[in-house]
C-alpha cells in the first residue's frame, strides 16, 4: 500500500513537469513563428488633408471628387514662397501628391509658387490616397500669404481699433473676418455711436475668399449707423478688409455685423400697406407668402409697386428693406423708391435696384421723426421673361 502511494506520487509529479515543459515549448514555438497575440489593425480608410505649411484649413466646400474636389481659403506665413508635398499634412499613415492642374493627372515636379500680392494666391491640386491604399480625396485649396504686416482677426460685432502714424497704401492695415455662421454680414467704419472721435481718414478696400474684389468704404461716403457692403456668407466664408489712411493720420476703428444697424438706431412703427398702389399700371395685389410680400403676375412693359407707409419718433430712424428678386438679369427689377417719392420706375428715380437672381438688403435712413412711406415694385421691359418673373420683400 505505501508502494503504491509513493509510485502514485511519483506519477503525478511526473505529469505536471511534462505539463510545464509542453506548454513553455509551445509558447516559445509561437515565438519562434511570428504569431502575435492580438490581430493586426485594418489599414487605415482617412485620406484627410489637416494642414498646409502648418496651417489647418478649416471648413472645406465640396465632396473630395475630382468633378468637386475638398475647396476652402488658407492662408499661410508671408515668408512661405512655395509649397511642395512636405508641406501637405495628413491623416496618418496617408500620401499627398501635388499636380498642375484639375485633372489631377500631371503629378509636380517642382513647388507651386505662391503669390505674394495678398489676398491674391494660388490655386493647388491635391491628391490624398489613405493609410489602405484604395481611398481617395481630391483637394483644391486656394492659398495666399499673409502680408507682410501680419492680419487682425476680427470677431463679430466687435469693434477693433486701429493707428496710421504714417499715410499711404505702403502702411495699410490688413484685416480677416470669418463667418461663425451662414449670413449676411456688414462692413463698418467708425459710427455715431463709436469713434466719432477718430482722426484718420481711412478707406476699407473689401475681399472675399470666394468673390474677389467687394467695393470700399470710404472716409467721405460713410453713412453713420449704416453698415456697408453687405454680403451673404456660408459659415466659415472669409473677408479681408484693407484699411488705409489716404491723409490725416491717427486713429480709427473698423468692425464687421450682422447687422446693417447700430445698436440703438432709433427704428420704424405702425407699418401699414397700399396694395397696389395707383400708379401701378396692374390692379392684382401682392400676396403674403411664408411672411414675404410677392409681386403678382405682370407681362412685359408692366410695373406693379405696392406703398409701405410707416411712423418714427424720433431723427435718423432707419427702415430695412430686404429684397429678393428672380427675373431677366438687366432688363427686369425689383426696386424700392425714394422716401415719400411716388415716381420710381425700373429705369430712374429709383432708390436701389436689383435684377437676375439675387437679393439685397436696403436700408434708408429717415432724418426726420414723423408719418413716412416708401414704394416697392417689381417691372418688366418689352420682351424676354426668366426665373420666377418677380420680386419679394419684407420690411423691419
Amino acid at each position: 500500500m505505501k508502494r503504491n502511494e509513493k509510485g502514485n506520487k511519483a506519477f503525478g509529479t511526473k505529469a505536471v513537469f511534462l505539463l510545464g515543459v509542453l506548454a513553455a515549448a509551445l509558447t516559445f514555438g509561437l515565438v519562434l513563428m511570428g504569431c502575435p497575440t492580438e490581430p493586426p489593425d485594418d489599414p487605415s480608410n482617412n485620406a484627410g488633408l489637416i494642414s498646409v505649411a502648418g496651417v489647418s484649413p478649416g471648413a472645406w466646400t465640396g465632396d473630395g471628387t475630382i468633378a468637386s474636389p475638398y475647396q476652402g481659403t488658407i492662408t499661410v506665413a508671408n515668408d512661405k514662397a512655395t509649397i511642395e508635398a512636405a508641406d501637405i499634412g495628413t491623416a496618418s499613415g496617408a500620401a499627398a501628391v501635388l499636380y498642375y492642374t484639375s485633372s489631377y493627372d500631371t503629378e509636380r515636379t517642382t513647388p507651386a509658387n505662391i503669390t505674394s500680392s495678398f489676398p491674391s494666391g494660388t490655386t493647388l491640386y491635391i491628391k490624398v490616397t489613405a493609410e489602405d491604399g484604395s481611398t481617395v480625396a481630391y483637394y483644391k485649396p486656394y492659398v495666399n500669404r499673409a502680408p507682410a504686416g501680419g492680419l487682425t482677426t476680427l470677431a463679430v460685432n466687435t469693434w477693433e481699433d486701429g493707428n496710421f502714424t504714417n499715410t499711404g497704401e505702403t502702411y495699410a492695415q490688413w484685416y480677416e473676418f470669418t463667418a461663425p455662421s451662414a449670413g449676411t454680414y456688414y462692413l463698418w467704419r467708425n459710427d455715431s455711436y463709436y469713434g466719432s472721435g477718430k482722426t484718420a481718414r481711412v478707406y476699407l478696400y473689401a475681399y472675399s475668399s470666394t468673390d474677389g474684389y467687394l467695393g470700399v468704404v470710404s472716409y467721405s461716403t460713410d453713412a453713420y449707423n449704416t453698415g456697408r457692403l453687405g454680403q451673404t456668407l456660408s459659415s466659415g466664408d472669409k473677408i479681408y478688409i484693407r484699411a488705409y489712411a489716404s491723409s490725416y493720420s491717427g486713429t480709427y476703428a473698423v468692425r464687421v455685423t450682422d447687422s446693417p444697424v447700430a445698436p440703438g438706431t432709433p427704428r420704424i412703427s405702425n407699418i401699414t400697406y397700399t396694395n397696389p398702389t395707383a400708379s401701378s399700371s396692374v390692379t392684382s395685389p401682392w400676396t403674403q407668402v411664408s411672411g414675404r410680400w410677392q409681386s403678382p403676375t405682370i407681362t412685359h412693359n408692366e410695373t406693379t409697386k405696392i406703398r409701405v407707409d410707416f411712423d418714427t419718433t424720433a431723427a435718423n430712424a432707419v427702415v430695412i428693406i430686404n429684397l429678393e428678386v428672380s427675373s431677366e438679369s438687366g432688363y427686369d427689377y425689383a426696386f424700392v423708391g425714394y422716401l415719400n417719392n411716388t415716381s420710381a420706375d425700373r429705369t430712374s428715380n429709383y432708390y436701389d435696384r436689383i435684377s437676375g437672381s439675387t437679393s439685397k438688403t436696403v436700408v434708408i435712413s429717415v432724418s426726420t421723426a414723423g408719418s413716412h412711406f416708401v414704394e416697392i415694385g417689381y417691372a418688366k421691359d418689352g420682351s424676354g421673361n426668366n426665373g420666377s418673373d418677380c420680386a419679394w420683400f419684407t420690411v423691419e
